[in-house]
């Protein structure tokens, strides 16, 4: 039976990571405010964007990188409209590598890839052969972005609607997630209240979506037979 467990142990590390940037953003808002951070993103030029894409990118690719706290990163430096765009460039680029690196490479590579999370590639495999199961899959593994994206290159699944399922329905924690770091340097505190909210009953939903999912596939235990 896939062991789930890796995974969670993999969801509580970038839990921590993303809790701890927040706090950081916080902190440099306090000291520095948006103009500032904005300023030194502007004094990069085109180099500042292109880093960030190639940085979200590289979370999906190479698996146990956590990537959550880039996109509250992107909304303060960028603001919400263009750090929503730039997150979902990097979404859509690292998604399509994982994807094709899958399809022309095959299971072995992917698994090197996804390191602790390939324990879970069989179960969702049995799950997404089809548009319908990719699309059911993924609202239930809203956050595994990489997990997905490697299992459907294993598939039938063509590429123009798995990347558009797969970063349409990421908006959703983008924005969130965007928006709060945007909101710490131009929001109101009301603004970072319901962002915060929005994002832990996104975070509370996708966990317990998750285990529901692991129960419901995972193979039944077989019996010992006594002698």
């Amino acid at each position: 039976m896939p062991n789930a467990a890796p995974l969670r142990h993999d969801m509580w590390i970038n839990a921590v990571i993303f809790f701890v940037a927040l706090g950081s953003l916080l902190f440099v808002s306090k000291f520095l405010g948006a103009d500032t951070l904005r300023a030194w993103v502007e004094a990069a030029g085109v180099w500042a964007p292109v880093a960030f894409v190639l940085a979200k990118a590289s979370t999906i690719v190479i698996a146990p990188l956590a990537g959550s706290f880039l996109y509250p990163l992107g909304g303060a430096s960028f603001g919400l409209t263009n750090g929503i765009a730039l997150a979902a460039l990097g979404d859509a680029l690292g998604s399509s590598i994982a994807f094709f690196i899958s399809r022309k490479f095959g299971r072995p590579l992917a698994e090197k890839f996804l390191g602790g999370e390939s324990g879970m590639l069989a179960q969702v495999l049995a799950m997404m052969g089809t548009v319908r199961g990719f699309f059911v899959t993924r609202l239930i593994l809203i956050t595994a972005h990489d997990l997905l994206a490697y299992a459907a290159g294993l598939t039938k699944l063509p590429y123009l609607p798995f990347i558009l399922i797969q970063v349409g329905i990421s908006l959703i924690p983008t924005a969130i997630l965007t928006g709060l770091g945007n909101s710490l340097f131009e929001g109101s505190g009301v603004t970072t209240g319901v962002l915060l909210t929005g994002m832990m009953v996104v975070g509370v939903a996708s966990s317990l979506a998750f285990t529901l999912y692991a129960f419901m596939t995972q193979s039944p235990k077989q019996e010992t037979p006594h002698e």
